[in-house]
């Protein structure tokens, strides 16, 4: 049986890299038609981006 640490450990980046890839699209489909959100978007993507590379850091320690 896979414990819970053990399986959100090999989950978590693969989710992350989904919403980064995600976000990554939304910015490019609101292009310069919607500068507001798309710097709302540009802001939650540096965070997430944040995040995935502190939780590579944690996994590899």
């Amino acid at each position: 049986m896979i414990s819970s640490t053990s399986f959100w450990a090999r989950v978590a980046p693969v989710l992350l890299r989904i919403v980064i890839s995600t976000y990554q699209e939304i910015v490019r489909w609101l292009g310069d038609h919607d500068p507001t959100t798309r710097r709302l978007i540009e802001s939650i993507l540096e965070e997430e981006e944040e995040h995935a590379d502190d939780l590579i850091d944690l996994l590899a320690s």
